[in-house]
């Protein structure tokens, strides 16, 4: 084959590896104001055909260091994680029930939620957030949380509105 002068010939692409998982974070406190996000999460995993990963994220609180301020706790006890985990379940009892087909993997971390779910998205084929929107201010209202991963997720990010 010739080449045309003035032509110049870019390399194909490459693929981007597949992505492993889609996941969705749960909140702070899994509730029913996460439900529509995991549902969506589920949705979004079965139509791909991908495994779902569940990931809770929590942060302990500070305790009095003795003088001005707060030290973070250097041991959490186990009943705390055992509440957290619980939590989980319970909030993903009635959506595996309902898509018994989906492949889901709980994953339950002691960190900053924003920091724990941009370093999940990695492998992720796709985010799932509830968005949690107030009512009464102007703009978005986004929280800290959803507003981080949109600027760095690793991956596309899904936003399931969620209204107080």
């Amino acid at each position: 084959m010739t080449e045309r002068p003035g032509r110049r010939r870019f390399p194909r692409p490459r693929l981007a590896p597949p992505r492993r998982s889609s996941f969705t974070g749960i909140d702070r406190r899994p509730n029913e104001d996460c439900a529509p996000a995991l549902d969506a999460a589920f949705a979004q995993a079965r139509t791909r055909g991908l495994p779902l990963r569940a990931v809770h994220t929590w942060h302990y609180p500070a305790m009095p260091a003795g003088g001005l301020g707060c030290a973070p706790a250097m041991w959490v006890p186990d009943d705390w994680r055992d509440a957290q985990r619980d939590a989980l379940e319970q909030a993903l009892a009635p959506l595996r029930k309902q898509y018994p087909d989906v492949d889901v993997t709980e994953d339950v971390h002691i960190d900053m939620p924003a920091r724990a779910l941009i370093a999940a998205s990695t492998d992720a084929a796709l985010v799932v957030l509830a968005a949690h929107r107030n009512t009464g201010r102007f703009g978005p209202n986004l929280g800290r949380v959803t507003h981080a991963l949109l600027h760095h997720a690793k991956a596309p990010v899904l936003l399931v509105p969620v209204d107080h």
